[in-house]
């Protein structure tokens, strides 16, 4: 026997099935719902007091999340000498709404998935600081989609060099919470493509900086999305968007 999934807005919802060793008898299907990981038994069919031995088919999310300014722009947005305009998330207040949004984003993730640009960076600047959301980014496993790298210099990293897509479908099925996706355009831009993201989250500033690097520029081809969730956040705005089915 095999699980059956669908999903409801926010959680996953797993129909679980499970095999017992007959005895005698008739085996016995349990609904289990799998709300951030807590699975609840919400009700089963059968005798009671059958050994079994439960089949989990579960999957989460790949959840890409951007700081981006009005026109698209997303390159170095807390300044780091990329271009003469960087640094431009520094000239607005996301709010105690934006914080709290991103504190439980990078505290509900189960691993970090990377391009290689942005993984260099994040390797130079993560690993020099100590608090509670650095401690859970320098902790988390990081995985680095990148042709070039021998090895990861960030702790628990590790390298992606073929086979990219069934890696990240791989990731979806193994680790434990979000695998969370942030920077890296070229990589988003081929999980959208392949329709491996599952939830996009854009930090919206208000700037038009008319120069830089554009997050959607060059994309292979559209893809429709739908919004599930808005918000203001200090002075930016929080846009959360799901694939149409």
């Amino acid at each position: 026997m095999s699980g059956v999934e669908t999903s409801i807005p926010g959680r996953e919802l797993v129909y679980l099935v499970v095999d017992f060793v007959p005895d005698g008898q008739m085996p016995c299907l349990k609904i289990v719902d799998l709300f951030d990981g807590a699975a609840l038994v919400r009700g089963e069919r059968g005798k009671l007091g059958h050994k079994f031995q439960p089949r989990v088919h579960h999957h989460f999310r790949i959840a890409v999340s951007e700081f981006i300014t009005l026109d698209g722009v997303f390159q170095d947005p807390g300044g780091a000498g990329e271009f003469e305009r960087g640094g431009w998330a520094f000239q607005f207040d996301r709010g105690p709404e934006g914080n709290k949004f991103k504190y439980d984003e990078v505290m509900s993730a189960g691993a970090l998935l990377l391009g290689r640009v942005t993984y260099e960076g994040f390797a130079k600047a993560w690993p020099t600081m100590h608090d509670e959301f650095a401690d859970k980014m320098n902790a988390m496993p990081k995985y680095v989609v990148s042709s070039s790298l021998d090895h990861g210099a960030w702790n628990n990293t590790t390298v992606i060099r073929t086979n990219v897509l069934d890696s990240v479908r791989a990731l979806k099925r193994d680790v434990a919470g979000d695998v969370l996706v942030t920077g890296s355009a070229q990589l988003v831009r081929t999980l959208l493509k392949h329709r491996l993201v599952d939830e996009l989250r854009l930090m919206v500033y208000p700037v038009i900086l008319g120069a830089g690097l554009g997050f959607f520029a060059s994309a292979d081809e559209s893809s429709k999305l739908r919004l599930v969730e808005s918000r203001k956040a200090g002075e930016t705005m929080i846009l959360v968007y799901r694939p149409q089915p």
